[in-house]
């Protein structure tokens, strides 16, 4: 079987023409458990009472988290 040679063409390959990019620092040693408690705390202080409005996010709560016409624990409303 022999290719056909209207579908052969070059691929280019390589960095197209120009500079290749500097390779990423590497961190040189984990955080300790110190750096890893701040970052998780900031995280976490960011994060509080953070809640996304858009329209997806608010179709999602209306169809997952419906309002609650009682609670478990109202036995004459069951």
């Amino acid at each position: 079987m022999t290719a056909d040679p209207r579908l052969a063409e070059d691929v280019p390959t390589g960095a197209f023409g120009g500079p290749r990019p500097e390779p990423r620092a590497i961190r040189p040693e984990p955080w300790s458990e110190t750096e890893q408690a701040r970052h998780r705390a900031d995280l976490n202080a960011a994060l509080r009472g953070w809640r996304d409005e858009s329209e997806p996010a608010r179709r999602d709560r209306e169809r997952h988290w419906p309002p609650r016409t009682h609670t478990t624990t109202d036995r004459k409303a069951a």
